[in-house]
């Protein structure tokens, strides 16, 4: 899930900046940003979240503490990928 959220990241990432010349400048600006930002926060939860979780057994109480963490970067990359969809279409 998250390999192919960094890899859909990426490419809309630079679909956007490589689009720049056609659309104005704060147009790009305003699907870039929660775009870059929702890339980032899938970057974390992989690289960062996910290995700790795998070294801590489901029985472990801070397994549920920090599943709970770890759902906030997801929550923050589809909230940013809503922000930037409403950019896209309200242009």
């Amino acid at each position: 899930m998250y390999t192919l959220g960094i890899v859909c990241g990426f490419v809309a990432l630079a679909t956007v900046l490589v689009g720049n010349e056609r659309i104005p400048y704060e147009h790009a600006l305003r699907l870039a940003v929660p775009t870059a930002i929702g890339l980032v926060c899938t970057v974390v939860g992989r690289q960062v979240m996910l290995p700790k979780l795998r070294e801590l057994d489901r029985d472990d109480p801070r397994f549920g503490r920090l599943h709970q963490w770890s759902a906030m970067p997801n929550s923050t990359t589809l909230g940013a990928l809503v922000l930037a969809m409403a950019a896209a279409v309200t242009r």
